[in-house]
C-alpha cells in the first residue's frame, strides 16, 4: 500500500507520455526512441516531485 499512489502516478504519465509520442508520430511525423521517451517521463516525474506529489520519490528511490 505504501507505494500504491505513487505506482498509479507513475503508471499515467507512463501513459500520458505515450500518448503524446503517439501523436507526435501520427500527427507530426516525428519519432523519438525509447530512451528519449523513458527520459522524458523521468524528467517529468522528477519535476512532479519537486512541485510536492511527493509519492513518486519513493518510487525513485528503488529505481535509482
Amino acid at each position: 500500500m505504501l507505494f500504491q499512489r505513487g505506482f498509479d502516478g507513475l503508471v499515467l504519465l507512463v501513459f500520458w507520455e505515450l500518448w503524446k509520442e503517439r501523436n507526435r508520430r501520427t500527427f507530426d511525423g516525428i519519432s523519438e526512441s525509447t530512451s528519449q521517451v523513458l527520459l522524458r517521463v523521468r524528467n517529468k516525474a522528477e519535476v512532479s516531485i519537486a512541485a510536492g506529489y511527493s509519492k513518486l520519490a519513493p518510487l525513485f528511490a528503488v529505481l535509482a
